[in-house]
């Protein structure tokens, strides 16, 4: 059975990209970026604005140079507004990864990219731990 996310068409037309070698010659270049990769950013935005809770917002993403990341923000009622960002590896040099090896943290703002502690979370369970960081801050040491 399917889960609500894997259902997504934007999660569907993402995972077309698993396995993909983005290193591969192309003579799809512009600006020197591989055309691929492009698109590949381009669905991985559409998958982030679809699987983010409601009242969440993309505030800021970017998709250069075979990495992309980007900062979602919420409004809390009498609260400062809270950021998570996240990220992903070279696709070049860690196929996969932005699949199952998310990087995400608390952040500041929209322009922190230092932030809290570095947390790993796959695509899947993305939405989820976005909410838990935004409700609860960084995990806790165990």
């Amino acid at each position: 059975m399917e889960n609500i996310i894997t259902g997504y068409k934007s999660y569907k037309k993402l995972n077309k990209w698993l396995g993909y070698d983005f290193d591969a010659p192309s003579d799809r270049h512009e600006s020197g970026q591989v055309m691929e990769f492009k698109e590949f950013v381009r669905d991985f935005r559409a998958y982030v604005k679809k699987v983010i809770p409601d009242g969440f917002k993309l505030v800021k993403f970017s998709g250069n140079w075979f990495t992309a990341f980007g900062f979602i923000a919420c409004d809390f009622i009498n609260a400062p507004t809270r950021y998570v960002y996240f990220s992903i590896s070279d696709v070049r040099h860690w196929p996969g990864a932005w699949h199952k090896d998310i990087l995400i943290r608390t952040a500041k703002s929209d322009a922190d990219y230092t932030g809290g502690r570095n947390c790993s979370t796959s695509l899947d369970n993305f939405p989820a731990e976005v909410e838990y960081l935004m409700a609860n801050g960084d995990h806790n040491d165990k």
